[in-house]
């Protein structure tokens, strides 16, 4: 087995090694390419990634919203729609950042089969931010949910009844057995379903197509070879490589390398179990399996904060 010369450790347990490029390719060398907003494999990790987190860690209450347009035969839906809509969104974001004091969302784009656009987000809400109070949950969340509404229809211009629907991610639904994770797996596969089509023939929105708020980038742990932990992850791997069949993706198209300038030349990518922790023997195990902590992202981080 060929050692990486680093390896990615993302959140919701995904795992990426590669080896680096024999030399580094020049900023000439590299070919001129136009920006494509389709879903790839990258932004499907940091949707997965930020969704788990905002399950694992909730600060409030949990929602999953659609916020949908009224369909017009007046209007044409291309690109400059969808240019217009995406600014519409920014708006709204904006208030319920300023207004509502929500900092933690995910979401991403959609077109209905008449190319009409429409936005899944997940949003951590204080509902006790709205206007209007009741001491009824149910009754201030149908109060709160229509402010959003009722702004979310002043910003399109639209007469839509129905134009933001709702739906809790209740506090049972959390409670069971790695309930955050496979939840996260189910949201990132509906939000994604463009990623079952080939990468040739996904559709190019030619706009923004996903996003994430800040409190909800999470960025994956490193392991360089060099590392202590390294060897913990040819374990972590081989018990991989026994439960799935390991994808190899040459990246690379060129044999000069030159159509991308970070790119990795042999790499292989799986998922673990992010709750699980790795064999007993293992450097990781044994520095925190009494620490309470609760994936193996959040070990790997607290050994790389530690001087040991």
């Amino acid at each position: 087995m060929t050692l990486s010369n680093e390896i990615n450790v993302h959140y919701s347990g995904k795992i990426v090694e590669y080896q680096k490029p024999p030399y580094t390719i020049r900023e000439a060398d590299k070919l001129p390419s136009a920006s494509r907003y389709i879903y790839h494999a990258k932004q499907e990790i940091k949707i997965t990634d930020s969704i788990f987190y905002a399950l694992q860690n909730k600060v409030n209450n949990l929602y999953f919203i659609t916020l949908t347009y009224q369909w017009k035969d007046d209007i044409i839906y291309g690109l400059e729609n969808r240019k217009k809509c995406n600014k519409d969104l920014n708006r709204f974001l904006k208030f319920i950042r300023d207004k509502r004091k929500i900092s933690r969302y995910v979401g991403v784009l959609e077109l209905t089969k008449k190319l009409v656009p429409h936005y899944h987000i997940i949003l951590d809400c204080d509902l006790k931010q709205g206007k209007k109070k009741s001491r009824n949950y149910k009754q201030r969340e149908t109060y709160y949910f229509a402010e959003l509404q009722k702004h979310w229809n002043t910003i399109t211009k639209n007469r839509y009844k129905n134009s933001l629907d709702y739906k809790p991610i209740t506090k049972v639904s959390l409670r069971e057995t790695n309930a955050p994770f496979k939840i996260s797996k189910y949201l990132t596969k509906y939000f994604t379903k463009e990623l079952k089509i080939i990468k040739q023939n996904r559709f190019d929105f030619g706009v923004r197509n996903y996003f994430i708020s800040q409190k909800l980038r999470i960025k994956p742990v490193k392991i360089k070879s060099s590392s202590i932990m390294m060897g913990d992850f040819i374990e972590i791997q081989r018990k991989a490589r026994n439960k799935y069949s390991l994808y190899w993706n040459i990246v690379s198209k060129n044999e000069n390398w030159t159509e991308n300038i970070h790119y990795y030349k042999d790499t292989t990518s799986y998922y673990v179990s992010p709750y699980g922790l790795p064999p007993l023997k293992t450097f990781i195990s044994r520095t925190t399996l009494k620490k309470p902590f609760t994936t193996l992202y959040d070990r790997i981080k607290y050994i790389q904060s530690e001087e040991l």
